[in-house]
Parts: structure tokens; sequence; C-alpha cells
């Protein structure tokens, strides 16, 4: 069986808020974010390890990626698929929103 990324609905959603905001200043750099964020998600997808677990902000078996310097991949290793459940900005309640 072949690995592969799951994104949940959530995950969706928060990307399309994510690129609507920043089209409105600058469509290139929302095109730009979207590909970072795909070529992230194949990144974990090759290295679901890379993500660190956070304690401080949940006890689930959450993993966080640095995206982008604002933006965090929240996912899970669900072998031998990663699930993506959200992406955040840094300066959001992290811990609140999980």
């Amino acid at each position: 069986m072949k690995a592969e990324y799951v994104i949940t609905e959530e995950a969706y959603t928060s990307l399309d808020k994510i690129l609507k905001h920043i089209t409105q200043d600058n469509p290139l750099a929302s095109v730009e974010f979207e590909t970072n964020i795909l070529d992230a998600y194949e990144f974990l997808l090759a290295n679901p390890y890379a993500g660190r677990t956070r304690e401080e902000f949940t006890d689930k078996p959450l993993r966080f990626w640095v995206a982008h310097k604002n933006y965090i991949i929240v996912y899970s290793i669900e072998e031998p698929n990663i699930v993506i459940h959200d992406i955040l900005h840094v300066a959001r309640d992290i811990p609140g929103l999980l």
C-alpha cells in the first residue's frame, strides 16, 4: 500500500482561508505559499518523524512542522499515511485550538 497524505476538512478550510487572505494583498504570494504547503506535505510524507511533538500544546499524538515562518502544519502519523489536521498561524492560541 502506497503511503499518502490525508487532509482533513479542517485543514482544507484553514488553507483556503489563509490563501484568500494572502491573495487580497498579493496573488502571486498566495500561489507561492500554496506550493510551499504542498511541498511540505510531500516532505512530511517522506519524513513523517521530521515534525516535533509538543507536549506543552497537547497530549494527543500530534506532530508540528513549521511550513512557513508564520504557519505550522499540525499532523499525525497513521502508518503508512500522515493525516494533516490543520494549518495554524504561530500567533494563534495553538493549545486552545487543539
